[in-house]
């Protein structure tokens, strides 16, 4: 008896000794403990990595989908996008000023967390980030909400875009925020002026154009809409032929750019776009 109760002293000893050694406990820089189990401390990038992106103060909203951090970090909101502030004598576009004064307003007296998609930086080299507040409400969500917002589908970031659509039609029918200025209603091609810049279009596919690099969804003598092949085999389903969308009528939102006379929409993920057999009434 005396052996047995040695040997199960002994082995509960080694658990113990185990079960420290592959207990790691660190620190974060609001005091909170964190306990990681498995054998080796986390990596030291990776100990950095929650520091910087938890815990932040702002320092400068210069619009209403960019931060400026106290740090020097410069954050974009993504999965969205809000009416460019005027620069350079231009004037801004509607609601510009009131989408910048409503994320002051959501972020006043709060410090935020970051949190991640595909990709961490823009050409622009600013951190792409959902934004989260101290209290957990998702800032990028509560614009879109409030209608000082439209969505912005830019793969591959596109985990929240789902549930941002959804927010995004509950502000436009109720017409609030962006969507109670006229200049924000869905462009119809071949009756309204289209200029560059991010817009909502409704319009019926009359021919197909193809090439090696993208697919061209011809609505008009001046209006395209583009596909490039990469991104069609990216995000598309491998059944996809865009002779399926002729005669159809497409509703979009992206970027318009120009190619001479022809303005262009580029398509790159399939959440762009609602397909109709018909005008949708």
């Amino acid at each position: 008896m005396l052996k047995r109760l040695l040997l199960f002293s002994v082995l509960c000893s080694s658990m113990a000794a185990l079960f420290a050694a592959s207990l790691y406990v660190w620190t974060d820089r609001n005091g909170v403990r964190h306990y990681e189990q498995g054998g080796a401390a986390p990596d030291a990038a990776v100990q950095k990595e929650y520091r910087e992106d938890h815990d932040h103060e702002i320092a400068w909203i210069p619009d209403g989908d960019t931060i400026h951090l106290k740090n020097g970090w410069k954050i974009r909101l993504i999965g969205i996008n809000t009416p460019e502030i005027g620069k350079r004598r231009q004037p801004g576009q509607p609601g510009a000023e009131e989408a910048r004064r409503y994320l002051k307003k959501l972020l006043d007296h709060h410090r935020i967390r970051l949190e991640y998609d595909q990709e961490r930086f823009d050409r622009y080299r600013r951190r792409l980030a959902y934004v989260i507040r101290d209290d957990g409400l998702d800032v990028n969500a509560a614009i879109l909400k409030a209608g000082w917002g439209h969505v912005n589908i830019v793969p591959p970031n596109v985990g929240r875009i789902e549930s941002y659509l959804l927010l995004e039609r509950q502000a436009r029918k109720a017409g609030i925020g962006i969507w109670a200025y006229p200049e924000n209603r869905q462009k119809v091609v071949g009756r309204d002026k289209i200029s560059r810049g991010f817009h909502r279009v409704r319009g019926r596919v009359v021919s197909v154009t193809e090439n090696r690099k993208w697919i061209g969804l011809n609505m008009s003598s001046s209006f395209q809409v583009r596909l490039s092949r990469r991104k069609v085999q990216s995000y598309f389903q491998s059944s996809f032929s865009p002779s399926q969308w002729l005669d159809h009528w497409l509703e979009l939102r992206g970027w318009v750019g120009r190619k001479g006379e022809k303005r262009i929409l580029w398509l790159d993920h399939p959440l762009q776009v609602e397909v109709w057999p018909s005008e949708r009434p």
